[in-house]
């Protein structure tokens, strides 16, 4: 067989138009980053890294949904804590007030105190970590509505011994002074 001249030539341009398909491809993959441009030109490492990029989400995605959580529960337990105090010296200061020697003027001091403790409760129902409300259950887009109400009663046992004890705890939207559990009674 003869070898022409333009055999030469024709065998030249193919590999030519070869390796220019190829530069073109390894630069196409040098400046997107990425292997293969279509998932027909590989269909297994196309859904390789279709997983792998899946399972990247869904760790990130763990990540934020723990970092919430965590906060979350800080937020729960330091604000429960407060309310813990807060009850607690209510407590202490019922016990006081049910004290006959305590007269009106020093009741109505308590009572003050009390109701200051009480507004701080109300307070704390409305704590947020980070743009949520904790505490409105499944509303947590919104603020607990009205204000804490405690009722305080101060009475005797069926045994004649003197009680003091938070009878209720309630929420009153129109926070209004008329409701009866927003006083000390004597």
């Amino acid at each position: 067989m003869r070898v022409t001249q333009t055999m030469l030539t024709q065998t030249n341009l193919k590999h030519l138009s070869s390796s220019y398909n190829t530069l073109a491809r390894v630069q196409e993959q040098l400046i997107s980053g990425k292997r293969i441009q279509k998932a027909s030109e590989d269909p297994v490492v196309a859904m390789q890294g279709i997983r792998y990029r899946t399972e990247v989400r869904e760790v990130d995605q763990f990540r934020r949904n723990v970092s919430e959580a965590t906060s979350w529960m800080d937020m729960t337990d330091s604000t429960l804590n407060e309310v813990t105090e807060a009850v607690k010296r209510i407590r202490e200061l019922t016990t006081q007030a049910a004290n006959d020697t305590y007269e009106s003027s020093q009741r109505a001091i308590i009572k003050s105190e009390v109701d200051q403790l009480i507004e701080h409760i109300g307070s704390l129902a409305n704590s947020k970590a980070g743009e949520k409300y904790i505490y409105n259950g499944t509303k947590t887009d919104q603020g607990a509505r009205g204000d804490a109400r405690v009722d305080l009663w101060n009475g005797r046992s069926s045994d004649g011994e003197r009680e003091n004890r938070i009878r209720s705890l309630k929420r009153d939207h129109d926070a209004s002074e008329h409701a009866a559990g927003d006083r000390l009674r004597t």
